[in-house]
């Protein structure tokens, strides 16, 4: 047996164990290519300008990050007045919870303070959530692959920013349809990644339920680990023939 019948051989051998009797083959794929595995553009939530931008592009941030920030000074003055309204009509309720428990104060009247107390309450947990809003933080942890504005300029609905998770990407793979049955759940996929010599190795995460009728196809997405940033999304890919005959 010589080296490359071994070889061969070896692959074969892997190829059953992993994917059963056949693997499927570098033939059966139309396309592939590597997909950040989250992606996010980010807009603001409210109207207003930008007052800070705490982020450049290529940066990492992590979930929960501020990434840009709103004027808000007309919110915390709007706050501060109505903190000072919920507080005095706390105050002005709180004197006449004493004869309102004699019965002295009439029930209309009673209830007209308990409810100004609570609408200035709520007026003031209003004005912060607005302001909290203000503030657009990472929805998970990635790194800042567009950023599209900077201080002064008024939001749009426009994306800000975009983040994408690049610490795992989705190798998305267009299979013909005759293979369909051969893709499991859980499989591993040898993956040629383009300007790369070795195989890559993907679990699938999720196979299309349908077939495309008008392609005879369906998309299988491998997830892959890019921890050591040496992969790079947008790069073409394929599968490996693992099985040679």
């Amino acid at each position: 047996m010589n080296m490359k019948h071994a070889v061969v051989t070896i692959l074969c051998i892997f190829s059953q164990a992993v994917f059963g009797s056949t693997a499927i083959p570098d033939t059966a794929v139309s396309a592939c290519q590597l997909k950040p595995s989250r992606w996010a553009d980010i807009s603001s939530p409210l109207p207003g300008v930008v007052s800070k931008v705490f982020v450049k592009q290529g940066a990492a941030v992590k979930q929960g990050d501020a990434l840009i920030g709103l004027d808000s000074r007309e919110e915390s003055s709007l706050l501060r007045l109505a903190e000072e309204r919920s507080k005095f009509a706390q105050r002005k309720l709180s004197r006449n919870i004493i004869i309102k428990d004699s019965g002295l104060l009439p029930e209309q009247d009673a209830d007209e303070l308990e409810t100004e107390s609570k609408l200035a309450q709520l007026e003031a947990e209003q004005l912060q959530n607005r302001i909290d809003r203000s503030t657009i933080k990472s929805p998970f942890s990635g790194i800042v692959v567009r950023l599209n504005t900077e201080i002064g300029e008024k939001v749009s609905d426009e994306p800000l920013l975009s983040v994408a998770n690049l610490e795992k990407l989705h190798a998305e793979i267009v299979i013909d349809a005759d293979w369909y049955r051969q893709a499991q759940t859980g499989d591993l996929l040898a993956i040629i990644i383009q300007g790369r010599e070795n195989a890559v190795y993907g679990k699938i995460k999720t196979i299309d339920p349908l077939i495309d009728s008008a392609s005879h196809t369906f998309t299988v997405i491998a997830e892959l680990d890019n921890r050591m940033n040496d992969l790079i999304a947008g790069q073409r890919c394929g599968l490996a023939t693992l099985n040679e005959t």
